[in-house]
């Protein structure tokens, strides 16, 4: 609420924010926050289920024990094959200046722009506890990267990069095996990807929940973008699907 009412006091014409929440309900007491912003308003909520966290267990056994068969091979098959054909290394700590990150990422799958890959390595500063780690060739070649921050024996991966001029070596799931041992060294007990991820190994997940907190501008123009939302984001944007959501209780700021 705190975050959404200096959102409100920039600007912003709609907020929506995403976070895991084990309340099956928001205490609408919060919403009294938003009262002190410099803008009318109006908020919702709604609560669905996702996908958590993989457990991890004492040993990289027992963790690859609760794993579906085909994903552990998996895991196992590519770092090995890695290792042979590439001299794939893990570097748990990885040091790298701005140009050579931004350089790096533009070699990488699904890029994003310089201005985003300048965010990422900037924001690294401000966590308390950021890590880098990596996977590189015998040459010494960058070949992934991931990030995040580890709190409480929670390990949580903000990001990751893999270069695209090697697809058969799966260099996502090579980079994931040892992340999984290195965390398990650590004491880590939930490996978190933030956002989600498409591997299989999300079928190991443990559900949690969810809550998308939807905060609205009251004024003319924020009263259309329901409708500027229905006609021109995708059907898979999360705020369409917010917004569209029947069941949606508004309520105005400071409402109880």
């Amino acid at each position: 609420m705190i975050a959404s009412r200096k959102l409100l006091d920039f600007g912003a014409r709609s907020i929506l924010i995403s976070f895991r929440h084990v309340a099956p309900t928001i205490d609408p007491s919060f919403a009294g926050v938003l009262q002190h912003a410099t803008s009318l308003s109006r908020w919702a909520t709604r609560e669905r289920g996702i996908v958590g966290y993989l457990p991890l267990e004492d040993t990289f056994d027992a963790t690859m024990a609760k794993i579906g068969q085909r994903t552990r091979n998996h895991l196992r098959y590519y770092r090995r094959r890695a290792e042979t054909q590439l001299g794939c290394s893990f570097s748990p700590a990885v040091e790298m200046d701005r140009a050579e990150f931004l350089a790096l990422n533009r070699e990488c799958a699904y890029a994003v722009p310089d201005d985003v890959a300048g965010w990422r390595y900037d924001s690294l500063k401000h966590l308390e506890m950021p890590l880098v780690m990596g996977t590189r060739d015998r040459d010494g070649r960058w070949l992934s990267l991931i990030a995040g921050r580890r709190h409480h024996a929670r390990m949580e991966v903000h990001w990751q990069m893999n270069r695209s001029d090697l697809p058969e070596h799966s260099l996502s799931t090579v980079m994931r095996a040892y992340l999984i041992e290195h965390e398990i060294s650590q004491g880590t007990t939930r490996l978190y990807f933030e956002g989600g991820t498409t591997h299989s190994m999300n079928h190991s997940f443990v559900p949690e929940r969810s809550t998308d907190l939807i905060v609205m501008r009251r004024s003319p123009f924020a009263a259309v973008i329901p409708t500027l939302a229905k006609r021109f984001l995708p059907p898979e944007n999360m705020l369409l699907q917010v917004l569209s959501d029947e069941n949606l209780h508004w309520h105005l700021a400071g409402d109880r």
